[in-house]
């Protein structure tokens, strides 16, 4: 197996494990979808505007971790050559362990904080593939990707378009997926079921392993052609 093919697989599994996150929070959680800042925003202005102090301080306070999640995917690699697709489903194993363990009588935004941070770094990591841009904890732009690759393969038959289409249709069936599955854990086990989420993670991390070892194969082959070049100087 080639690098793209465990690149492609590694995203659609974390696209996977994105609809798991977003659904885990729309259905425990009020209809909350913890993987975007868009909403939380707009109830920050409305709780400003509304004079709830606790409320506005609580959300900014959920803005400031996705920010951090956010940060740390650019200030990482410039203190460390860890690759940052592990840390990510570290840090996903990490947090699903802590929202399964996590007091149920706490304002519903306090518990998502782990999946703000979670959602943040995972969608600044793996935020491409293939040469294609495309999110792993949300939908719009994958739809969006998705319907113009068909138009355009419609009318222009070129067979570029048909191969994104079918890239972007994956993205947007594995995240589904993922959303069904927390649906079902949900209804089971309610907020104790976010460590399921780490079944679908421990599949990425198998990949990524095998990926960075053949990565390393590789360097280390093209070190060794190098070397033997020098060699022959």
């Amino acid at each position: 197996m080639d690098e793209k093919k465990y690149e492609s697989i590694i995203h659609h599994i974390m696209s996977f494990v994105g609809g798991f996150l977003g659904g885990f929070a729309i259905f425990n959680f009020s209809h909350t979808f913890g993987s975007s800042e868009t909403s939380n925003m707009i109830y920050l202005v409305q709780t400003l505007l509304g004079k709830d102090f606790i409320g506005f301080v609580i959300r900014m306070v959920a803005l400031f971790i996705y920010s951090l999640g956010l940060i740390f995917t650019i200030v990482i690699p410039k203190f460390s050559r860890v690759n940052l697709k592990i840390v990510s489903v570290i840090i996903n194993f990490v947090g699903f362990i802590a929202l399964s363990f996590m007091p149920t009588d706490i304002d519903y935004m306090i518990f998502l904080y782990p999946v703000f941070f979670m959602s943040a770094f995972q969608w600044n990591v793996f935020e491409e593939c293939g040469g294609y841009r495309s999110a792993t904890i949300f939908l719009t732009n994958n739809l969006r990707q998705t319907v113009l690759s068909y138009v355009n393969y419609f009318f222009e038959k070129d067979r570029e378009f048909l191969n994104k289409a079918i890239f972007f249709t994956l993205t947007l069936a594995f995240f589904l997926a993922g959303v069904a599955y927390s649906y079902y854990v949900a209804q089971i086990f309610a907020e104790m079921g976010a460590i399921f989420g780490a079944i679908p993670n421990a599949a990425a991390l198998f990949f990524i392993l095998k990926e960075q070892m053949l990565i390393d194969k590789e360097e280390q082959e093209e070190e060794e052609e190098e070397q033997e070049v020098e060699l022959t100087k």
